[in-house]
């Protein structure tokens, strides 16, 4: 006697994956962190501090050289000769801000020459004024 096995294929249904545990657990992690989290807060302590003979007041003015449109140069109002300027420069300390002030008419190429000689005199701080609009 002959058996017949009917092999049925069980029709395909499409397998999903339940992404609600993954991200309740996602969550329950973000809320654990953040609460774990301490956040800190930085308090200023009022500090006295001891005066020095030597100190030195930080300028909060910059110096200003003017270029004028004939050429001329202006060191905080005063005229100064274009020889004269690294010796001026050379006497200020390296933290000294300095503000260009540049005729409109001035060459490009001029204004570069001054804040290259400025550069070479150990001035690091260096602006240059424009007027606002």
């Amino acid at each position: 006697m002959r058996t017949r096995f009917s092999f049925r294929r069980r029709e395909n249904d499409d397998v999903q994956v339940d992404m609600t545990p993954m991200l309740d657990i996602v969550f329950i992690m973000l809320i654990f962190f953040v609460v774990s989290s301490s956040f800190l807060q930085i308090r200023s302590l009022a500090v006295q501090l001891p005066a020095a003979q030597s100190a030195q007041r930080q300028q909060s003015e910059p110096l200003h050289l003017q270029l004028l449109g004939n050429g001329q140069l202006r060191w905080q109002g005063q005229p100064l000769q274009a020889h004269e300027l690294g010796e001026v420069l050379a006497q200020l300390p390296p933290h000294t801000k300095v503000l260009i002030e540049a005729d409109s008419q001035v060459p490009h190429g001029q204004v570069v020459a001054l804040m290259d000689k400025i550069r070479q005199a150990g001035i690091q701080q260096l602006a240059v004024g424009v007027l606002p609009q």
